[in-house]
């Protein structure tokens, strides 16, 4: 089994639960240990070319790392950190203000079923608002070494923002839209087509023209994704998803690199998200499984299900994301 949800108490609880299920004994027990530091609040865990670490607070934030590797280092120091990091700088890739109390959480990964390896991760850390991150494979379009990815979820607290779902100063899942680099998911990028640096690993997926240098002082090429928009998002975004006729145009979440070396520039698809889509839930409840032929898919809101006149609180509108739902 590959899925599970349950409650947590805390922070500390929730990143353990998460290790718990990661690793050898564990509901998807593929993910390779790294640590698991409660005093110090550190995790890392591996699989494959994905290496992921993480650190918390014990009060408003969880930090997402991403490497090329692990070798016992504090989260942002492992060989080939993406740059992403810091927790003393707000500016950094998190999962924002979730707060140290209890909620629910669901894992949704591919253990043993064929494809790429991904964990993604929603928690309700408070009734009705909800977080997303995760870490994974991406499905490649052609054959590169790269392909690994992490992400997590930054919603601006500005008023003005705070309600606007398309805000750029939001960071969901892989997207286009945020203009903090260092907020954005990230994306390793050796051997990919028309990549124009030999030494650059990692790609930033956000709205921006210039995407910094990891933590080796390599630069990093920006990269375009399809969270809140991207062309399926545009072209399939408006429809409205039906629980009653079983129609839901979910958009993929994909990545794409826009070359601007040569002229005109050159535009490269370079996969999408593993068992992910974005759709509109308006006629969906979040939290409740659905049957889509022989899958299950369990729909959630960016982050709140609403839509009101500028309540100056979090809402999302009906912008939902669909989980594909592993059992086997």
């Amino acid at each position: 089994m590959a899925f599970e949800s349950s409650t947590y108490t805390n922070q500390e609880d929730l990143m353990t639960k998460l290790h718990t299920f990661a690793v050898a004994g564990g509901t998807d027990g593929t993910w390779t240990n790294g640590e698991l530091d409660t005093v110090n609040d550190e995790m890392a865990i591996s699989k494959g070319t994905v290496f992921v670490q993480f650190t918390w607070d014990n009060t408003n934030h969880i930090w997402v790392f991403q490497s090329t590797g692990y070798d016992g280092s504090a989260p942002g120091s492992n060989p080939g950190d993406s740059g992403n990091g810091a927790d003393g700088n707000t500016n950094t890739r998190r999962v924002e203000l979730i707060g140290n109390g209890g909620g629910t959480y669901w894992f949704f990964s591919n253990a043993t079923g064929a494809g790429e390896s991904y964990i993604h991760v929603v928690i309700e850390y408070t009734p009705g608002f909800f977080r997303h991150f995760g870490f994974g494979d991406l499905v490649k379009v052609g054959d590169w070494a790269g392909g690994a990815y992490a992400y997590g979820h930054t919603w601006d607290q500005a008023a003005g923002a705070i309600d606007t779902p398309n805000d750029s100063g939001h960071s969901v899942l892989l997207d286009s839209l945020p203009n903090v680099t260092a907020e954005c998911a990230t994306i390793r990028m050796e051997g990919f087509q028309g990549e124009p640096s030999a030494s650059s690993k990692w790609g930033v997926i956000g709205g921006i023209t210039s995407a910094g240098n990891d933590s080796d002082g390599v630069g990093r090429t920006p990269c375009f994704g399809g969270s809140r928009g991207g062309p399926y998002v545009r072209s399939f975004g408006g429809f409205v998803a039906s629980a009653l006729t079983g129609a839901v145009p979910g958009c993929p979440v994909s990545v794409i690199y826009q070359n601007l070396a040569p002229a005109p520039d050159r535009w490269f698809f370079m996969g999408y998200q593993p068992d992910v889509r974005v759709a509109n839930i308006r006629a969906f409840e979040p939290k409740q499984e659905y049957a889509f032929g022989s899958e299950t898919w369990i729909p959630f809101p960016i982050v709140r299900k609403a839509w009101a006149s500028n309540p100056d609180i979090e809402q999302s509108g009906n912008g939902g994301i669909f989980y594909k739902k592993n059992t086997t």
